[in-house]
């Protein structure tokens, strides 16, 4: 349902910058499938312990011409806000296993206008440049 663009940015210190980009199915019209109702999305990326520290809130612009906000807000999208874009930054930690170090991890939940069908809960791990891991 979303669109993701992970990079490296050295400047002014390394961070690991996530794009989102909503690519849901809002209406019948606009082709097969489930209609969306609405979209949660949660972006980690690991403590030096290992856990895994969620972000639900980023920032965000409604219009590609635009800036990216200066204020964070929640990671929901329903049809009124369908064009919202979401930026999330991780300062890269060296303690993190250099193995691990370069990935982070998407928890989305995808829920349908038909509210008799199950949400569609997700979690997977992307690295650097959309490689999948």
């Amino acid at each position: 349902m979303f669109a993701f663009d992970v990079q490296l940015l050295q400047q002014p210190f390394p961070k690991i910058h996530v794009v989102a980009t909503p690519l849901p199915n809002w209406s019948v019209d606009r082709r097969k499938g489930d209609v969306v109702n609405m979209i949660t999305l949660e972006v980690g990326y690991l403590d030096k312990d290992g856990v895994i520290q969620y972000k639900n809130s980023g920032r965000y612009y409604d219009n590609p011409g635009k800036q990216f906000s200066d204020d964070f807000k929640p990671a929901i999208l329903t049809k009124d806000n369908k064009n919202n874009v979401f930026v999330f930054d991780f300062a890269v930690d060296d303690r993190v296993p250099s193995e691990k170090r370069f990935r982070i991890s998407i928890y989305q939940k995808v829920i349908f206008e038909d509210l008799r069908k199950e949400p569609d809960c997700r979690t997977f791990t992307l690295g650097i440049n959309n490689n999948n891991i």
